[in-house]
């Protein structure tokens, strides 16, 4: 699929979303009032063989999505798909006003991509917590009054927390605030006896037995012979990168480094404030 850059992130609060009715999401148990939904809009939208004029090709066009949204990463879920993706299989298969049906809706991106086209939707899924999901992704919110109780929040846990992301720019010795921070698993190579990442193996293309299709393998940063597998004996995690944000202007730039960096006084850092501060949390009881 086609990427397109994120245009409109905010376009799940400022378009108007209908209200769900209390009581029409109803978790784990059988929703008592779905019958008389489908049945209403049976009733505003009646079939009729006689007079029905849907009659659409099939979807044939490259699909232009993003997930870099902030409506598509304001969860984790597995099996998601953008959402404006989905809205525009809506958009060509049915008209506003239709009811769409997702029986197997996961996090709800097939019910609210309907309701952002102006459809109505049901969504079922056996797990409770797609259903859960689902009803909140799909309930409208007052960005205004969501924006209050999240700084009050924030000003509530920074300084419990604040500590915990605390770190400094190799680049400018600015401080700066951990996003994320990579561990890898460490191995020891058979052949030259020494124990080393999988992080920092090195990816090759070993050829199939008797026809089989190539594979990606690790081969040891070492020796760069032998190849390292995740089935063999683990001696632990260690931390290898730490990604970082540091203001810059109206915007935060994210930069990266590593145990090994080529950078001296990234490695330095790394030493000083990441691995540091890991251990000081460790250390906590």
């Amino acid at each position: 699929m086609a990427k397109k850059k994120d245009t409109n992130t905010q376009e799940l609060f400022t378009k108007a979303v209908p209200k769900m009715p209390e009581g029409y999401y109803s978790g784990d148990k059988p929703n008592p009032n779905l019958r008389a939904f489908a049945e209403q809009h049976l009733r505003e939208k009646p079939y009729d063989p006689a007079t029905d004029d849907y009659d659409l090709p099939a979807f044939d066009k490259p699909i232009e999505t993003t997930k870099a949204t902030s409506i598509y990463n304001m969860h984790a879920y597995w099996s998601k798909k953008p959402h404006d993706a989905i809205r525009q299989y809506i958009r060509h298969y049915t008209r506003p006003g239709d009811l769409v049906l997702d029986p197997f809706c996961g996090s709800g991106g097939t019910a609210l991509a309907a309701l952002m086209e102006g459809r109505k939707a049901i969504a079922i899924d056996r797990s409770p917590a797609a259903t859960f999901i689902t009803k909140n992704y799909c309930t409208p919110v007052d960005v205004v009054a969501l924006d209050a109780a999240f700084k009050k929040l924030l000003a509530a846990v920074s300084p419990e927390i604040d500590w915990l992301y605390e770190t400094r720019c190799h680049l400018t010795d600015k401080p700066a605030t951990v996003s994320y921070t990579v561990f890898s698993q460490v191995f020891e190579c058979p052949r030259c006896v020494q124990r080393i990442t999988l992080f920092d193996c090195i990816e090759s293309i070993e050829e199939g037995e008797e026809g089989g299709k190539p594979r990606k393998v690790k081969l040891c940063p070492l020796c760069k012979k032998e190849k390292i597998r995740s089935q063999s004996e683990k001696h632990g995690y260690v931390p290898v990168l730490v990604s970082y944000n540091v203001p810059d202007g109206n915007r935060r730039r994210r930069i990266e480094r590593r145990h090994n960096d080529p950078d001296k006084k990234a490695r330095e850092y790394f030493q000083k404030y990441d691995l540091a501060k890991l251990n000081d949390i460790a250390s906590k009881p």
